[in-house]
């Protein structure tokens, strides 16, 4: 009896050591990274399914997103109605988890102190794609807190992020918001060159027509 709470003991003390060893070094795997961005991803799309309360919103994103993230997401996609919330389609993807491959084209990158994690893959316009955008390399953040690690940020950037310095990487986080808008800023002009042109060929029609 004796011995086996010796060796219990033991296999206790190394399994203290190894979680203490794992938090130390903030580390996840890879896998761990992808399998916590598409539940991310599911939290988001499960808010479209039906009416919720403000609070359920909240809930149902933070186990996976900054306070910050939750309320730009919530002003970008969630709305109001008698119901209660819900998120509708958009072509506008600012703040939803990129369509990852979850594959070797999906890199994760640490920053120096394993506080923070990169995700990003390069993103090529498909033409039948339900939103156009530029090629680009789309990057999701993730961060380190006090309850665990958190989705807080996501830019789009044309270089490549493992080449960006430390400190070019802060700063096309800070810049992200006037990216996004510089892109749909470009969308919008292209679907009402669109419109413009269907009324163009619609009158050209009737005034055929009309002779």
């Amino acid at each position: 009896m004796k011995k086996t709470s010796i060796i219990t003991m033991i296999i206790l003390i190394f399994l203290l050591l190894s979680i203490g060893q794992a938090l130390a070094n903030n580390t996840i795997s890879n896998d761990d990274v992808f399998n916590f961005l598409q539940e991310a991803s599911a939290a988001q799309l499960t808010l479209a399914t039906d009416f919720h309360s403000l609070d359920d919103v909240n809930a149902t994103l933070s186990s996976y997103f900054t306070e910050e993230y939750i309320t730009e997401f919530t002003a970008d996609h969630v709305y109001e109605e008698d119901e209660g919330y819900i998120v509708y389609g958009t072509d506008v993807s600012a703040t939803f988890i990129p369509f990852f491959s979850y594959d070797d084209r999906t890199k994760v990158q640490w920053n120096e102190s394993q506080s923070e994690i990169y995700v990003y893959e390069w993103f090529t316009y498909e033409d039948d794609s339900p939103y156009w955008f530029e090629d680009q390399f789309t990057v999701t953040v993730i961060q380190l807190s006090k309850t665990g690690w958190l989705i807080s940020n996501q830019f789009s950037t044309k270089s490549d992020p493992l080449l960006l310095e430390k400190n070019e990487m802060r700063t096309v986080i800070v810049d992200q918001t006037s990216q996004q808008t510089d892109i749909h800023i470009t969308e919008v002009k292209r679907h009402a060159q669109a419109t413009i042109d269907s009324i163009s060929i619609a009158l050209a029609g009737f005034s055929i027509e009309k002779k």
